[in-house]
C-alpha cells in the first residue's frame, strides 16, 4: 500500500527518471549488485536532497480532503499510518500531504515517529512533510533514511525546549548521509520494503493471537456462566513512595513518567535523575513485572508492564502501580486482563 502510494506520488518531481529524461529500468543484475560497495557512494547533505515542503490548504474541507493527521496518530518505528481525524469533525491543521510523502514528527524527536502519507490529508504544524528535491534520491528509500538510528541522534541533538522538544528544518538539513548510485539506491529500498512486508505481516498475526486472547479473558472472567475472579485476589496496589526526609539525596534513578509511555504497552527511552534534582512527582517506588497505569486523561492508554528494568526506577505519581501476586498462570495474564478493551471501557 505505501509502495503503491509513492509510485502514484513518483510522477511529479520525485520519479523514476534519470539525468537526461532516461527511465529508471530495473537492473537485471539486481542480485550481484555489490551493494556495499560504495566507492560509488557521495557524501549528501540532507537538505540539498530533501525538500520540506510547506504547501497550506485554508479550508481542507471545502478541498475535498476528508482527513488530518496529527502526531498521535504515527505510531512510534512504524512507517503505516493507522488511524486519523476526521476533517468533518473540524481541525486547525493546514499542512498539505499528498500520498507517498514522508511524515517526520518534529515534536520530541525521541519518540521516532515517521511514516509515509498513502492518502490526502492536512497534516499538525508539528509534523515536516518531506520529499526528494529532485531524482538523485529516491521517494522508496527516504523513509528509512529518516527511520535511521544516526537521523534520530541527529534530531533529537540538535532539539531545543525542556516540555516539548523540537527540532527545527535548518537543523536536520545540515545531516549528512552517504547517498548511493540510482541502482543500489533502488536494490536496497526493495530489501528494506520486503523486510517491512515481513514485520508487518507478523504484527497482524500478532494482533489477531492478542484479540483471541483477549476474547478468552472475557469468556473466562466476564462471562455471567462463569464464575468470577476478582482482580484484587490477583494483585495488590502498589503505594509505596519515595520519602521527602529519608532518601538519600544522591540516589540515582530512571523516571518513568507519562510521556514516557510512547504507546500502549511502550517505553520509551528514561531519564535519568538524582532525587534532589527529580521532578516533584518522581515519587512512586516500581519493581520488575509491576504494571504501571496512567490515571492522567486514561483515553490516551499511557500503560505498561515493566520488564528488564535496568537499575532502579521510580514511577510519577500519575500511575497507578498494581503488583501482581505469585501466582502462576494469572501473574503472567493479568497485564493481558487490565488491559483489555473491557478494562478500558470500565
Amino acid at each position: 500500500m505505501i509502495r503503491s502510494a509513492i509510485n502514484k506520488n513518483a510522477g511529479s518531481n520525485i520519479g523514476n527518471t534519470m539525468g537526461g529524461g532516461a527511465l529508471l529500468r530495473v537492473n537485471p543484475n539486481w542480485a550481484r549488485l555489490p551493494l556495499f560497495d560504495r566507492r560509488g557512494w557521495t557524501k549528501a547533505r540532507f537538505g540539498d536532497v530533501v525538500e520540506n515542503l510547506n504547501k497550506t490548504e485554508r479550508n481542507p474541507a471545502e478541498a475535498g480532503l476528508e482527513r488530518f493527521i496529527g502526531l498521535e496518530h504515527l505510531e512510534p518505528g512504524s512507517l503505516h499510518i493507522r488511524a486519523w481525524g476526521s476533517v468533518a469533525d473540524g481541525t486547525t491543521f493546514t499542512r498539505r500531504c499528498w500520498p507517498g510523502q514522508v511524515l517526520f514528527g518534529k515534536r520530541r524527536a525521541y519518540q521516532r515517529k515517521v511514516a509515509v502519507a498513502e492518502f490526502d490529508a492536512v497534516v499538525s504544524g508539528d509534523i515536516y512533510v518531506l520529499t526528494p528535491k529532485h531524482n538523485r534520491f529516491l521517494p522508496e528509500l527516504l523513509p528509512f533514511v529518516c527511520l535511521s538510528e544516526r537521523f534520530f541522534q541527529h534530531a533529537v541533538g540538535t532539539s531545543a525546549g525542556s516540555l516539548s522538544p523540537r527540532t527545527n528544518w535548518s537543523s536536520l538539513a545540515g545531516f549528512e548521509f552517504d547517498l548511493p548510485p540510482l541502482d543500489q539506491q533502488r536494490r536496497i529500498a526493495e530489501i528494506l520494503w520486503a523486510v517491512d512486508e515481513v514485520v508487518e505481516k507478523n504484527l497482524k498475526e500478532k494482533d489477531a493471537n492478542e484479540a483471541l486472547y483477549a476474547a478468552a479473558i472475557q469468556s473466562f472472567l466476564f462471562d455471567k456462566a462463569n464464575p468470577g475472579i476478582e482482580i484484587k485476589n490477583l494483585c495488590e496496589i502498589n503505594a509505596r513512595a519515595l520519602s521527602e526526609t529519608k532518601t538519600d539525596p544522591k540516589f540515582k534513578f530512571r523516571y518513568i513518567d507519562i510521556g514516557s509511555i510512547i504507546a500502549p504497552k511502550v517505553i520509551g527511552d528514561l531519564q535519568t535523575y538524582q532525587f534532589e534534582n527529580a521532578p516533584s512527582r518522581a515519587r512512586r517506588c516500581v519493581q520488575e513485572g509491576d504494571l504501571v497505569i496512567s490515571m492522567v486523561r486514561p483515553n490516551l492508554r499511557a500503560f505498561a508492564r515493566l520488564e528488564n528494568l535496568d537499575g532502579d526506577c521510580v514511577a510519577s505519581t500519575g500511575f497507578a502501580v498494581v503488583t501482581p501476586r505469585n501466582n502462576g498462570f494469572w501473574n503472567a495474564s493479568l497485564s493481558c486482563i487490565l488491559f483489555t478493551s473491557i478494562h478500558a471501557a470500565l
